[in-house]
């Protein structure tokens, strides 16, 4: 696949430039055609907020970020989520509740849409700075590879952690407040 470049010379920055695209395959080894197309969109569009919708990314979530080690989007949206859930499931007032599902809600469908985008913003950043670092190819190209890839340590341990975190969400709302567990 070949990508579409630009003669543009403003263009040349840390995340849009010639050398991040032969690059891409290396960093994203189980899904290079995937991130290849987004990154074509995000050249033509000029633009890191490209929407790429991902069923994967909206179902886990802040899981997906560590899936994909991108830990700091992980952890940011793990923070956002976090809080929204504990303002509903502790507030008794009715506006704060719809109003922290809904941050929730829209923190989780925001990783389903630009998850990708951010992810590959990221890593074109990454192999622009590494190809300056390093000046031999196989160096380069290592560099890449072992940074890109999947965390499937990470990413299965939060996801085990988010369902841990839901389970009494859900079972409140099913069975009705967990705190009544030894009364009842």
């Amino acid at each position: 696949m070949t990508l579409i470049w630009s003669v543009d010379p403003l263009r040349d920055d840390h995340l849009f430039n010639h050398q991040v695209g032969p690059y891409l395959a290396d960093y994203f080894r189980d899904r290079p055609l995937v991130f290849q197309r987004l990154y074509e969109r995000m050249w033509q569009e000029n633009s890191v907020w490209v929407p790429s919708l991902s069923l994967t990314a909206m179902l886990a979530g802040p899981a997906w970020f560590a899936f994909r080690r991108h830990y700091l989007a992980m952890a940011l949206s793990m923070f956002l989520i976090n809080s929204m859930l504990m303002i509903g499931y502790f507030s008794d007032h009715d506006g704060l509740l719809a109003l922290a599902m809904f941050s929730a809600t829209a923190a989780w469908a925001f990783c389903g849409l630009f998850g990708r985008s951010m992810v590959m913003a990221a890593a074109a950043r990454f192999i622009s700075r590494t190809i300056e670092r390093y000046t031999e190819p196989l160096l380069q190209r290592r560099a890449v590879w072992r940074a890109g890839g999947v965390d499937y340590v990470t990413g299965t341990g939060m996801l085990a952690g988010q369902l841990t975190m839901m389970f009494p969400l859900f079972w409140e709302v099913v069975r009705g407040p967990i705190l009544l567990w030894p009364i009842a």
